[in-house]
Protein backbone atom coordinates (compact mmCIF):
# COMPACT_ATOMS: atom_id res chain seq x y z
CA UNK A 1 0.00 0.00 0.00
CA UNK A 2 1.56 3.08 -0.82
CA UNK A 3 1.71 6.33 1.53
CA UNK A 4 -1.14 8.09 -0.24
CA UNK A 5 -3.75 5.33 0.21
CA UNK A 6 -2.23 4.99 3.97
CA UNK A 7 -2.71 7.97 4.50
CA UNK A 8 -6.69 8.33 2.70
CA UNK A 9 -7.79 5.55 4.68
CA UNK A 10 -6.36 6.56 7.90
CA UNK A 11 -7.88 9.84 7.22
CA UNK A 12 -11.40 7.71 6.52
CA UNK A 13 -11.38 5.82 9.57
CA UNK A 14 -10.61 9.05 11.55
CA UNK A 15 -13.74 10.45 10.07
CA UNK A 16 -16.23 7.56 10.43
CA UNK A 17 -14.43 7.16 14.44
CA UNK A 18 -15.51 10.85 14.87
CA UNK A 19 -18.91 10.64 13.67
CA UNK A 20 -19.74 7.46 15.84
CA UNK A 21 -18.23 9.09 18.95
CA UNK A 22 -20.35 12.57 18.22
CA UNK A 23 -23.04 9.78 17.95
CA UNK A 24 -22.88 8.25 20.61
CA UNK A 25 -22.23 11.56 22.75
CA UNK A 26 -25.24 12.70 22.00
CA UNK A 27 -27.31 9.35 22.94
CA UNK A 28 -25.81 9.16 26.51
CA UNK A 29 -27.15 12.87 27.49
CA UNK A 30 -30.22 11.79 26.61
CA UNK A 31 -29.41 7.82 28.13
CA UNK A 32 -26.82 7.92 30.23
CA UNK A 33 -28.06 5.43 32.20
CA UNK A 34 -27.94 2.66 29.69
CA UNK A 35 -24.18 3.20 29.61
CA UNK A 36 -21.27 2.10 32.08
CA UNK A 37 -17.53 3.17 31.94
CA UNK A 38 -14.17 1.58 31.73
CA UNK A 39 -10.63 2.93 31.61
CA UNK A 40 -7.87 2.08 29.27
CA UNK A 41 -4.58 0.61 30.88
CA UNK A 42 -1.87 3.82 30.90
CA UNK A 43 1.58 3.00 32.28
CA UNK A 44 2.40 6.50 32.82
CA UNK A 45 -0.26 7.04 35.33
CA UNK A 46 -0.09 5.99 39.01
CA UNK A 47 -2.80 3.31 38.76
CA UNK A 48 -2.18 2.31 35.47
CA UNK A 49 -5.34 3.27 34.51
CA UNK A 50 -6.47 6.14 32.30
CA UNK A 51 -7.94 9.66 33.76
CA UNK A 52 -10.50 10.10 30.98
CA UNK A 53 -13.00 6.68 30.33
CA UNK A 54 -14.61 5.06 27.81
CA UNK A 55 -18.53 4.48 27.32
CA UNK A 56 -20.16 1.39 26.80
CA UNK A 57 -23.89 1.07 25.70
CA UNK A 58 -24.92 -1.99 28.22
CA UNK A 59 -27.80 -2.99 25.54
CA UNK A 60 -25.75 -3.01 22.45
CA UNK A 61 -22.61 -5.08 24.49
CA UNK A 62 -25.08 -7.54 25.65
CA UNK A 63 -26.44 -8.65 22.56
CA UNK A 64 -22.35 -9.04 21.95
CA UNK A 65 -21.82 -11.31 24.93
CA UNK A 66 -25.04 -12.96 24.31
CA UNK A 67 -23.99 -13.82 20.60
CA UNK A 68 -20.23 -15.45 22.28
CA UNK A 69 -22.54 -17.74 24.44
CA UNK A 70 -25.26 -18.50 22.63
CA UNK A 71 -22.84 -20.15 20.26
CA UNK A 72 -20.45 -21.82 22.08
CA UNK A 73 -23.40 -24.79 21.86
CA UNK A 74 -22.49 -24.93 18.57
CA UNK A 75 -18.36 -24.95 18.84
CA UNK A 76 -17.89 -21.48 19.41
CA UNK A 77 -14.75 -20.42 21.66
CA UNK A 78 -15.37 -19.36 25.12
CA UNK A 79 -13.11 -16.32 25.66
CA UNK A 80 -12.88 -15.48 29.90
CA UNK A 81 -14.15 -12.35 31.51
CA UNK A 82 -10.82 -11.28 31.38
CA UNK A 83 -9.70 -11.49 27.71
CA UNK A 84 -13.21 -9.90 26.85
CA UNK A 85 -12.94 -6.89 29.32
CA UNK A 86 -9.23 -6.67 27.84
CA UNK A 87 -10.34 -6.48 24.53
CA UNK A 88 -13.28 -4.22 25.34
CA UNK A 89 -11.11 -1.73 27.12
CA UNK A 90 -8.30 -1.53 23.82
CA UNK A 91 -10.96 -1.31 21.19
CA UNK A 92 -12.92 1.02 23.30
CA UNK A 93 -16.25 -0.38 21.34
CA UNK A 94 -19.01 -2.34 22.52
CA UNK A 95 -18.39 -5.17 19.69
CA UNK A 96 -15.01 -6.01 21.07
CA UNK A 97 -14.03 -4.66 17.72
CA UNK A 98 -15.71 -6.45 15.55
CA UNK A 99 -15.56 -5.80 11.82
CA UNK A 100 -16.80 -8.82 9.78
CA UNK A 101 -16.17 -12.26 9.11
CA UNK A 102 -14.59 -14.51 6.17
CA UNK A 103 -17.35 -15.50 4.37
CA UNK A 104 -15.24 -17.42 1.85
CA UNK A 105 -14.42 -19.97 4.95
CA UNK A 106 -16.89 -22.73 4.29
CA UNK A 107 -16.16 -23.63 8.09
CA UNK A 108 -17.39 -20.22 9.02
CA UNK A 109 -20.32 -19.95 6.90
CA UNK A 110 -21.34 -23.56 8.05
CA UNK A 111 -20.86 -21.85 12.07
CA UNK A 112 -22.63 -19.19 10.89
CA UNK A 113 -25.76 -20.63 9.09
CA UNK A 114 -26.57 -22.75 12.47
CA UNK A 115 -26.86 -20.11 14.62
CA UNK A 116 -29.19 -18.44 12.51
CA UNK A 117 -31.31 -21.89 11.61
CA UNK A 118 -31.22 -22.05 15.18
CA UNK A 119 -32.55 -18.51 15.96
CA UNK A 120 -29.73 -16.19 16.60
CA UNK A 121 -29.85 -12.65 14.79
CA UNK A 122 -27.81 -12.93 11.43
CA UNK A 123 -25.82 -9.47 12.90
CA UNK A 124 -25.05 -11.46 16.20
CA UNK A 125 -24.43 -14.32 14.10
CA UNK A 126 -21.71 -12.42 11.94
CA UNK A 127 -19.81 -11.30 15.66
CA UNK A 128 -20.08 -15.41 16.61
CA UNK A 129 -18.56 -16.34 13.28
CA UNK A 130 -15.75 -13.87 13.24
CA UNK A 131 -14.86 -15.31 16.93
CA UNK A 132 -14.93 -18.83 15.96
CA UNK A 133 -13.32 -18.20 12.81
CA UNK A 134 -10.34 -16.52 14.55
CA UNK A 135 -10.58 -19.03 17.07
CA UNK A 136 -9.58 -21.37 14.23
CA UNK A 137 -6.57 -19.54 13.01
CA UNK A 138 -5.61 -19.55 16.59
CA UNK A 139 -5.54 -23.08 16.68
CA UNK A 140 -3.88 -23.35 12.83
CA UNK A 141 -1.04 -21.02 13.37
CA UNK A 142 -1.01 -21.64 17.02
CA UNK A 143 -0.78 -18.07 18.53
CA UNK A 144 -3.21 -16.57 21.14
CA UNK A 145 -6.76 -15.54 20.04
CA UNK A 146 -5.94 -12.00 20.70
CA UNK A 147 -3.19 -11.88 18.03
CA UNK A 148 -5.57 -13.84 15.60
CA UNK A 149 -8.44 -11.76 16.83
CA UNK A 150 -6.55 -8.36 14.94
CA UNK A 151 -5.27 -9.99 12.46
CA UNK A 152 -1.65 -11.57 11.61
CA UNK A 153 -1.02 -9.06 8.87
CA UNK A 154 -0.25 -5.11 10.06
CA UNK A 155 -2.79 -2.62 10.51
CA UNK A 156 -2.69 0.94 8.73
CA UNK A 157 -1.55 2.31 12.03
CA UNK A 158 1.60 -0.06 11.27
CA UNK A 159 0.81 -2.51 14.55
CA UNK A 160 1.08 -5.77 14.55
CA UNK A 161 -1.19 -8.43 15.51
CA UNK A 162 1.50 -9.42 18.48
CA UNK A 163 1.73 -6.12 19.40
CA UNK A 164 -2.06 -6.02 19.62
CA UNK A 165 -1.94 -8.83 22.28
CA UNK A 166 0.95 -7.55 23.95
CA UNK A 167 -1.21 -4.47 24.75
CA UNK A 168 -4.59 -6.42 25.54
CA UNK A 169 -1.87 -8.31 28.22
CA UNK A 170 -0.63 -5.43 29.60
CA UNK A 171 -4.75 -4.02 29.87
CA UNK A 172 -5.47 -7.44 31.98
CA UNK A 173 -3.47 -6.10 34.42
CA UNK A 174 -6.32 -3.27 35.29
CA UNK A 175 -9.63 -5.32 34.32
CA UNK A 176 -10.50 -5.39 38.32
CA UNK A 177 -9.06 -2.25 38.65
CA UNK A 178 -11.93 -0.05 40.49
CA UNK A 179 -13.17 1.68 37.96
CA UNK A 180 -12.97 -1.17 35.32
CA UNK A 181 -14.71 -3.47 38.02
CA UNK A 182 -18.24 -2.87 37.52
CA UNK A 183 -17.55 -2.89 33.35
CA UNK A 184 -15.49 -6.54 34.04
CA UNK A 185 -18.31 -7.42 36.71
CA UNK A 186 -20.87 -6.68 33.78
CA UNK A 187 -19.10 -8.82 31.38
CA UNK A 188 -18.62 -11.71 33.85
CA UNK A 189 -22.52 -12.03 34.44
CA UNK A 190 -22.85 -12.40 31.06
CA UNK A 191 -20.07 -14.37 29.50
CA UNK A 192 -20.64 -17.42 32.23
CA UNK A 193 -22.88 -20.03 31.22
CA UNK A 194 -25.49 -21.59 33.54
CA UNK A 195 -25.67 -24.79 31.85
CA UNK A 196 -29.85 -25.26 32.84
CA UNK A 197 -30.30 -22.00 30.91
CA UNK A 198 -32.24 -22.42 27.66
CA UNK A 199 -30.62 -20.25 24.96
CA UNK A 200 -31.21 -20.67 21.23
CA UNK A 201 -34.29 -22.45 20.24
CA UNK A 202 -34.51 -23.53 16.75
CA UNK A 203 -36.52 -21.88 14.08
CA UNK A 204 -38.46 -22.55 10.53
CA UNK A 205 -36.11 -20.91 7.82
CA UNK A 206 -37.61 -19.52 4.59
CA UNK A 207 -37.47 -21.84 1.82
CA UNK A 208 -34.75 -20.15 -0.28
CA UNK A 209 -32.86 -19.51 2.89
CA UNK A 210 -30.17 -22.61 2.02
CA UNK A 211 -26.39 -23.17 2.57
CA UNK A 212 -26.54 -22.38 -1.34
CA UNK A 213 -28.23 -18.68 -0.65
CA UNK A 214 -26.65 -17.80 2.59
CA UNK A 215 -26.05 -14.14 0.83
CA UNK A 216 -29.37 -13.56 0.89
CA UNK A 217 -29.43 -12.33 4.39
Amino acid sequence: MDKKSLHEKREEFLKQQKEADERKRYHRTQFPDEYITGRKYDSKTKDKVETMPLYYHTGDMERYLKAHKDAQAFGGPKLTPEQLTSIALVEGREDFGYNTWDTGNPKVVKHYMNLVKNGMDPHDAGFAAALYEKDLVAKRLKIPFETAWNGTGTSIWNKSGKNYADTVSKTKEIVKHPKNEPLYNFIKQRADIDQDAPTLAAVDMPQDYSDGNWKLI
